[in-house]
């Protein structure tokens, strides 16, 4: 079954919240109002097990504690690699980030072998160590067309700590061995932090575009 937005076959999906994300926002099939010129746009991939558009391809994601970066998850051209300042170790192959608006939390993290449209999502799930560290900000790092680093920050998310099963950094033994594609899913409350647009061509989602409000 073709998706709704697929058989719409919109130029622009659109979401911005003026009002911030405790008030009532706007979705629309339009572009964004406002400056829109010179904005980085951010290329997207649809990984076959995903079987969805609204994705892309990571550099990295930090996590910061008290303002200090604690671990970084990135992405390198022989893998991904979780990064801190006395280790590095390889745990996937690839990495990218799933745009959903339908997530309520900041970030959950899955295993990218199950489709994310499939009944058996749960059991992909990976849920960092009941021991790590807590983090309060993270940071997700893409690149634009030419090359160019963006940096869109979820702002402080502890307080989402409290029986949030993801609001611990990410460390080697939850991830399974073999993982070929690590997935984060980045819900509501963290790309909600900015307006942000999704361009089409033929009804496929190709580039997402995050502006600061």
């Amino acid at each position: 079954m073709l998706p709704v937005v697929h058989q719409l076959e919109p130029d622009y999906l659109s979401f911005s919240f003026p009002d911030g994300l405790l008030n009532p926002g706007f979705f629309q099939f339009n572009r964004l109002e406002g400056a829109y010129a010179g904005i980085q746009r951010i290329p997207l991939v649809s990984p076959a097990t995903l079987e969805y558009g609204y994705t892309a391809r990571f550099v990295r994601m930090e996590y910061y504690a008290d303002k200090e970066l604690v671990t970084a998850v990135v992405n390198n051209a022989d893998g991904v690699y979780i990064e801190t300042a006395e280790t590095s170790e390889r745990i996937a192959d690839d990495f990218v980030a799933f745009f959903d608006t339908g997530t309520t939390l900041p970030i959950v993290i899955i295993d990218g072998g199950i489709s994310l449209l499939s009944d058996r999502v749960p059991e992909s799930m990976i849920f960092p160590e009941e021991d790590a560290p807590l983090y309060d900000e993270v940071v997700a790092v893409f690149e634009d067309e030419a090359g160019f680093e963006i940096m869109l920050r979820s702002g402080d998310v502890s307080v989402w700590q409290p029986e949030n099963p993801w609001a611990r950094v990410l460390t080697r033994p939850p991830v399974p061995d073999g993982t070929k594609l690590l997935v984060y899913v980045l819900g509501l409350n963290f790309i909600g932090q900015y307006d942000f647009q999704f361009d089409f061509i033929g009804g496929k989602a190709t580039h997402v575009t995050f502006m600061e409000r």
